[in-house]
């Protein structure tokens, strides 16, 4: 066996563990016994909240949650292709949105949810998604936040129970609470 071989096998073993480990780790987050340890080191990814989990969880569907709803054309226009990008006026809002809460935003996790008033489903999931996306990529690039508390939500145009909107168009920035 080469050397190169041998390395290969070494890194394609090292890569099956490391998905067995993540996979085994997801799986002791959901544990009844150790749920609440994972809960408070902050081990829970962003990227795999659902929209069912953003609705009804009091920890992002709460009533006094910080939440900033941004209406889509304060934020958003169509280019020349047809595609929707960030106005300059809407990176005012974003910005505006974000310095109101502070240092906080370097500490705590922040979900951009994503709305659309579109007639059909798909066009409404796709359009919220892409709000949601190019909203997060932005926030992201400008204030130089940590990718892994950064989260994009595509909730088409039903906002979470108890929130003052009982559908919406546009994106809502929530900011969660950090607890210590």
């Amino acid at each position: 066996m080469s050397a190169a071989t041998t390395v290969r096998e070494s890194l394609s073993n090292v890569n099956v563990a490391a998905a067995n480990i993540a996979d085994e780790t997801e799986a002791l987050k959901h544990n009844v016994l150790l749920r609440g340890f994972f809960n408070k080191r902050g081990y829970y990814s962003l990227t795999r909240i659902t929209p069912d989990l953003d609705r009804k969880d009091r920890s992002f569907a709460a009533p006094n949650s910080d939440r900033a709803w941004l209406p889509a054309d304060r934020l958003f226009h169509q280019n020349s292709h047809g595609v929707e990008e960030l106005t300059s006026q809407g990176r005012s809002a974003l910005n505006s949105a974000l310095t109101s809460y502070g240092e906080r935003i370097l500490e705590s996790p922040i979900i951009v949810e994503g709305y659309s008033d579109g007639d059909a489903v798909s066009d409404r999931l796709a359009l919220s998604r892409h709000r949601a996306i190019l909203v997060c990529s932005y926030l992201q690039g400008h204030f130089a936040l940590d990718s892994a508390r950064v989260g994009a939500l595509a909730l088409e145009n039903r906002p979470p129970d108890g929130s003052d909107h009982s559908t919406w168009n546009g994106v809502a920035i929530v900011l969660l609470k950090v607890k210590h």
